[in-house]
């Protein structure tokens, strides 16, 4: 056979040393700057940084004379050790990036600058919306609002091994806006503060203790949900939790507290329903240890401990009898007879919670108007709705460059637990760019699970005359017409059975009422003659893994996978001799020989010669 596709054989604060005293000139007022009697020796910190630097504990203390902002692009590290001191009604603001790495031996210190500091000496940490924060090892005292970071976007919040303490408003709060990664608090220590921690929006405290502060160890208001796990909530002076119960919109997620200790609050956990909302169905609320609180709960749980519940558990089967009387409309009918073992307040560790099960892709489509949006379908977590029960969201990243582990994808929607479809408006035909899209499952103590297999829409522009291609995702609809969607062409063909029995060449022939190559898949390579410069538009699967049949001499072949790889990378292990792939230049054939150096691409169509059949895998 003659033509084409037969094989040939640093900061912006400048310090001006005045004796052991290091002043920023941004700190200048009138040419004299004035370090209050507690700072011997000091870096003066004042305005807005505009360039990322590292505060090392070889500058301490670090004293803020006035508001501090941290500009949108700007990164401030802050190593363990550094103390920074706050005068009266200064603010540190983070509008770009702050990263706090203190131990437990040398902690982060955020202070007042008083003689003899005392709450609402300083306003406290303040977070703008899209600023980038993680803290470990912080302590933060004496201010007024503490650590306030409502509202954030983008990669959100997480802190870490840190104490909040005698501020006058809150110890923290925080929240994460619609649609965004809420924020984190694991092993935190809130105490003697205003209210512990104000949650104005989503968030999740794990593995802390929230202690004696003067109103609510936890007052969630916003009608955002919360997550609250192996948590201590004790001796706050009105309720350990109180949950606003108003009526958000439309899909409506329930906040989750379990495997938690209420102790010696006036109310363990108080629910204020709106009259129009749902009320107790804010809450799951369950394998919680309930003790010596004046009032155990306000409204409806199931499956705790109580401290004072006196009924008998006849069957053994570690449940009270008879159920429990919360209030006048509230019962828990599953009260634990003893404390909840493994959990903040109970016995001996149980079972370790495990991170959820990840969802599984199922499909995704061109759908809309004119097919300009992408539909994505998938299999709930095996944990939502059954086996552990505990997950909460889904979060969906996306990028227009592929990455196995998601590097560099954006968060482009929390959606609630029960979710199993997302619709990505704008995505589909219109739109020139590829999209990758990776699936997290998140559960109520903040573990993740990502998807193995990730969703695309992929596009490619194909030039008119002779081209030799691939589609390297996984189609639910492989019929010659979708593989092909969007490409004006007069014929493909493709080339099977290399063992040379039966017919070698399927052909549709676009001037012919029939023929024979109805359909393709990832696995394949197409001749295709294109009469016009068009874009080739599909949307599906990218697998993890998949494997491709060599049989022994010539194997028409797509390459399917997204990761860029030489010959002898992917084809290792393999007794292959030759590899020919696509060259426009050179007619009649448009092939020519590839070295071993030479990479392969995604959508590329490759003729492979081995000597021996080989199994090849290739994963994404």
């Amino acid at each position: 056979m003659t033509g084409p596709g037969v094989p040939m054989g640093s900061s912006n604060l400048r310090p001006i040393r005045i004796g052991a005293v290091i002043v920023a000139a941004v700190a200048v007022m009138a040419g004299l700057v004035l370090i209050p009697s507690r700072v011997s020796a000091a870096t003066v910190v004042c305005g807005t940084l505009t360039n990322s630097a590292v505060w090392t504990a070889a500058g301490n203390p670090y004293f803020v004379t006035c508001g501090v902002l941290i500009a949108q692009g700007v990164t401030l590290t802050i190593e363990a050790g550094v103390t920074v001191l706050a005068s009266p009604r200064a603010v540190f603001g983070v509008a770009g990036a702050l990263i706090a790495a203190g131990t437990a031996n040398a902690p982060v210190r955020f202070d007042s600058n008083a003689t003899s500091p005392a709450p609402d000496d300083w306003y406290g940490i303040s977070v703008w919306p899209a600023a980038y924060v993680q803290l470990r090892g912080l302590v933060l005292q004496h201010s007024r609002y503490g650590l306030e970071a409502v509202g954030v976007t983008g990669q959100g919040l997480l802190v870490r091994d840190s104490e909040f303490a005698n501020n006058s408003g809150y110890g923290i709060m925080a929240g994460g806006g619609v649609g965004t990664a809420y924020p984190i608090l694991q092993h935190v220590f809130v105490h003697d503060n205003g209210d512990g921690i104000s949650a104005n929006g989503t968030m999740a405290v794990v593995d802390s203790t929230i202690s004696a502060n003067r109103f609510r160890g936890i007052a969630a208001w916003s009608g955002g949900p919360i997550y609250v796990s192996n948590t201590s909530v004790t001796d706050n002076g009105y309720g350990g939790i109180s949950l606003a119960a108003g009526a958000p919109p439309a899909p409506y997620v329930r906040s989750i507290i379990t495997c938690s200790e209420f102790a010696r609050n006036t109310v363990g956990i108080s629910i204020e329903a709106d009259p129009s909302g749902p009320g107790a169905n804010v809450a799951t609320i369950y394998r919680n240890n309930f003790i010596r609180n004046t009032v155990q709960a306000s409204d409806g749980t199931a499956g705790n401990f109580w401290s004072d519940y006196t009924g008998t558990d006849s069957d053994g089967d570690g449940f009270g009898d008879v159920p429990y009387a919360i209030d006048a409309d509230s019962v828990d009918r599953y009260p634990y007879i003893a404390p909840v073992a493994g959990c903040p307040g109970g016995g001996p560790p149980g079972p370790v919670d495990s991170p959820p099960g990840p969802a599984t892709p199922l499909d995704a489509q061109l759908t809309g108007n004119q097919l300009r949006d992408v539909t994505m379908t998938w299999d709930l977590s095996p944990d939502d709705g059954a086996g552990e029960r505990d997950v909460v969201a889904y979060e969906l990243y996306g990028s227009s460059t592929f990455d196995s582990r998601g590097t560099g994808y954006s968060l482009l929607a929390t959606l609630p637990q029960g979710t199993a479809s997302y619709r990505d408006t704008g995505a589909g035909m219109r739109d020139p760019l590829n999209h990758f899209y990776r699936l997290v499952t998140k559960d109520a103590t903040g573990h993740t699970a990502a998807s193995a297999d990730q969703f695309a829409k992929y596009t490619r522009t194909v030039p008119a005359g002779e081209q030799l291609l691939s589609v390297p995702i996984d189609l639910s609809d492989q019929s010659i017409d979708n593989v092909l969607r969007g490409v004006d062409y007069q014929v493909a063909r493709t080339y099977v059975n290399p063992a040379g029995q039966g017919k070698n060449w399927l052909t549709q022939d676009k001037g012919k009422p029939w023929g024979d190559l109805t359909t393709a898949d990832e696995t394949m390579a197409l001749w295709v003659l294109v009469n016009t410069a068009s874009d080739l538009v599909v949307a599906g699967l990218v697998r993890h893994s998949l494997t491709v049949h060599l049989d022994v001499g010539w194997n028409f072949v797509g390459y399917a996978s997204f990761v860029s790889r030489t010959i002898a990378e992917a084809l290792a292990g393999a007794n292959h001799q030759t590899v020919e792939g696509f060259d426009a230049a050179n007619p009649p054939f448009f092939l020519r020989r590839l070295a071993d150096t030479d990479s392969l691409r995604p959508g590329d169509g490759l003729w492979i010669h081995v000597s021996g059949p080989f199994d090849w895998s290739l994963t994404n």
